[in-house]
């Protein structure tokens, strides 16, 4: 089956060809507007896989811009057009 009809393809493609613009835009502005801590490799102990995702996990609740960058990015790769 087709995904789109033949007469929106080029509405698809510029819609496409937008948010890959968009994010290549913007997602070097976003790193400067986001705190990034500098000091992550020092707290970097040996712990298990589910320890360092709890901890990864309670650290974008406390950041919810981090949250929203890495959603919007999903949503973005994952519903192309």
């Amino acid at each position: 089956g087709k995904v789109v009809p033949k007469e929106k393809l080029e509405q698809v493609s510029g819609m496409n060809s937008f948010s890959d613009n968009l994010v290549a835009v913007l997602s070097p502005v976003l790193i400067f507007v986001l705190k990034i801590p500098e000091d992550i490799s020092q707290k970097v102990k040996k712990k298990s896989v589910f320890t360092g995702c709890n901890e990864g996990f309670q650290y974008l609740k406390q950041n919810h811009g981090i949250s929203i960058v890495i959603i919007t990015m999903a949503l973005l790769n994952f519903f192309p057009g």
